[in-house]
């Protein structure tokens, strides 16, 4: 990988508020001849979704930052996203490349030590004032197994919140490992004609 390459994907593995907005506004100057806009976007955004039947009821959008203080995901709701990201064989790999590798890099260098050398969970932070949130994949062989996102909100210690929340998504990849292990020596169940 060249530097320049390695440079730009810890860019956007840290400074993916600022790139949301960014593809938000291009996304309403594709949608209208106007400059683009925040509120183009969200609302491009939002047609998006509720044409692929991933719109959650409650949900606001007002910007690209998913955590902004107006706008309202549900965890549901990014999860629907994240599914959806998987299933676009255009994306899923692109997608999953910008998002935080657990104990390697972006802001998950120091979170998940054990995940270290496995790279089973690739995730993106979220924090306000607060709010401590993380959304991501538990990987398995590779591949996504399944999507998770944990949103805390009044949260008063952030070290604590990402400690708890690490320890139910360390859970989650334990999990997803033994599962995966049963599955490969489990009896096929396949039977000739």
């Amino acid at each position: 990988m060249t530097r320049s390459l390695a440079w730009r994907l810890n860019l956007a593995k840290r400074a993916t508020v600022v790139y949301a907005e960014m593809l938000l506004k291009a996304l309403a100057k594709q949608q209208h001849p106007l400059p683009g806009t925040s509120q183009g976007g969200a609302a491009a955004l939002a047609a998006w979704l509720k044409r692929r039947n991933l719109w959650v009821p409650g949900t606001v959008l007002r910007n690209g930052s998913a955590l902004f203080d107006a706008n309202r995901l549900s965890a549901q709701q990014i999860i629907n996203v994240l599914a959806e990201a998987q299933q676009d064989s255009r994306m899923a790999a692109e997608f999953l490349s910008q998002l935080s590798v657990a104990g390697r890099d972006g802001t998950l260098r120091a979170r998940f030590p054990k995940e270290r050398e496995t790279g089973v969970i690739r995730a993106k932070t979220g924090t306000l004032s607060r709010t401590d949130a993380l959304s991501g994949y538990v990987l398995v062989a590779g591949r996504p197994r399944f999507a998770f996102s944990i949103l805390l909100n009044g949260v008063v210690e952030h070290a604590q919140a990402r400690k708890r929340i690490d320890s139910v998504i360390q859970v989650l990849a334990d999990l997803a490992r033994v599962s995966s292990l049963e599955q490969a020596r489990a009896p096929s169940t396949l039977t000739s004609p």
